[in-house]
């Protein structure tokens, strides 16, 4: 009689079990599938992200032969192709290469203005830096020095990429601006940095020199000159250790002012 009773509850068991392993089905298939849509979904993302890139990679390319053999009107055209619709990191880079060519044809105002939408359109701290630094450089000669400052003072915080180029920058606004103990001041600073690059170290010692010899004017000179020339590319900025800009071997290539 104990073995009927075991066997009647065994059943009794299996029965539950199935009735709840049939209701909990349809939530374990929707489980199932939600997952695999979500797997599909990040692959087709990953593979079109993958495409774009490539896609811009190549038309970066092409605009940059067209620059390089002269062709500055259809470069210009195909780099503003690519500051529409190309991903973040290429726009960036299109629209500092637009503001470069806008330099060449002494055009300072729009290429500093495609110098900030670079800048704001770029998703890397050094690449969006270094565009707010060619902005700068752009304006060094002509710009008052309170909207010189206003540009610079953020590019000069603590951890930022291009820190001691653009405390240099500032040195020579003031300088340009009449402010020689000041400029002196910042010169001073940057000489005894040990971080700061030989190439720097060497212009902020032949500047120190010059203004205590009296011949700050020449200094002045000096700057104005050197903001005529093409700006500094993303390929020789001295970056900071183990920093190293996306995209930097094309950056600013064929850009002149």
């Amino acid at each position: 009689m104990v073995d009927l009773f075991d066997e009647v509850e065994g059943q009794i068991r299996t029965d539950r079990y199935k009735a709840v392993a049939l209701q909990a089905a349809p939530w374990v298939s929707g489980i199932l599938v939600i997952a695999l849509v979500a797997a599909l979904g990040y692959w087709g993302w990953t593979v079109w992200q993958q495409r774009q890139m490539a896609q811009a990679s190549e038309a970066y390319d092409t605009a940059l032969t067209q620059l390089t053999n002269g062709d500055s009107t259809g470069a210009f055209t195909r780099f503003g192709t690519l500051a529409q619709s190309a991903p973040s990191g290429y726009r960036g880079l299109a629209l500092m290469q637009q503001a470069g060519i806008r330099l060449s044809q002494n055009q300072t105002a729009e290429a500093v203005a495609f110098f900030d939408r670079a800048a704001s359109a770029s998703p890397h701290p050094i690449q969006a830096d270094l565009a707010s630094l060619e902005a700068v450089y752009a304006l060094l000669d002509t710009a008052p020095l309170a909207d010189l400052q206003r540009r610079i003072t953020p590019l000069m915080a603590e951890g930022r990429p291009f820190r001691l180029q653009a405390q240099e920058a500032l040195a020579m606004a003031r300088l340009l601006a009449g402010q020689t103990a000041a400029a002196k001041t910042d010169l001073e600073v940057l000489n005894l940095n040990l971080n700061a690059p030989q190439d720097m170290r060497q212009r902020v010692s032949t500047a120190l020199a010059l203004i205590a010899s009296g011949r700050s004017g020449a200094v002045r000179e000096a700057v104005r000159a050197a903001a005529t020339l093409p700006p500094p590319s993303a390929a020789n900025i001295s970056l900071p250790p183990g920093m190293v800009l996306p995209g930097a071997a094309g950056a600013q290539s064929g850009t002149a002012r």
